[in-house]
């Protein structure tokens, strides 16, 4: 990845620089919530058409078991999801199984780029590439089809005005709804000597008023707070 530093500092508005007091950061994330990113050949690369049959995907880090943040904080999440993580030298890829029960209840709202997802089941990936457990960004994926991207500043605000260029498709299946997701190194800022990565991932379950999150349980962790992210290592 180190021939896309030309690009990767200037790809984006937004730097992720760690605060000055190294000591104010949150504490390191547990072990458990640490995953080894699989590297593919270009060659290997997934067809990102919402059809989650390609052979490779058999090869991702995997990602099975989600935490209620609420309605019930600390229970297993009440549907079953399944994330899947590959990169290659241009593209960091994700696929997502979110398993449903009751597949005609699926709530789609919002088709739009940079609509609000949330209106709907949807799905939220976090990217920290600096490990600054305060700066990032976030990309979110409805079971519409719709997507948004935007800078989370200081755990608080989700600047959805940054956008760049990634690929998403999703649909509604028989057991629930699947997204698959392509997001190149070179749209993103980030200094290749890091081989670790803040990392995250949620899911809304719009009719349940369900969120599900990987790392923290905690419902006064707001949607737009990494600060006790995990840790995408391997890179």
């Amino acid at each position: 990845m180190k021939h896309l530093l030309a690009y990767a500092f200037c790809a984006a508005a937004f730097v992720a620089v760690p605060p000055a007091n190294a000591a104010a950061q949150p504490a390191p994330p547990s072990v458990e919530h640490t995953l080894r990113a699989v590297r593919i050949e270009t060659s290997e690369a997934p067809v990102i058409d919402g059809d989650l049959s390609d052979a490779v995907w058999a090869k991702g880090a995997v990602i099975d078991r989600l935490l209620q943040v609420n309605p019930n904080a600390g229970e297993d999440g009440s549907e079953r999801t399944v994330l899947r993580v590959l990169y290659d030298e241009n593209n960091l890829y994700f696929s997502v199984y979110c398993y449903d029960k009751e597949p005609d209840q699926i709530v789609i709202r919002a088709r739009a780029r940079d609509g609000a997802q949330n209106q709907g089941d949807y799905i939220r990936l976090y990217l920290d590439p600096g490990t600054t457990r305060r700066d990032g960004y976030a990309f979110d994926v409805g079971a519409s089809g719709g997507r948004a991207d935007g800078l989370l500043q200081d755990n608080v605000s989700f600047l959805n005005t940054w956008n760049t260029i990634w690929e998403a498709r999703s649909r509604v299946v028989a057991d629930g709804w699947v997204a698959e997701i392509a997001i190149p190194f070179r749209s993103l800022s980030y200094d290749p000597s890091r081989d670790s990565w803040g990392f995250d991932f949620s899911r809304n379950i719009r009719r349940k008023g369900e969120t599900d999150r990987w790392t923290s349980d905690t419902p006064t962790i707001a949607n737009t707070d990494i600060s006790e992210a995990g840790t995408l290592t391997g890179l």
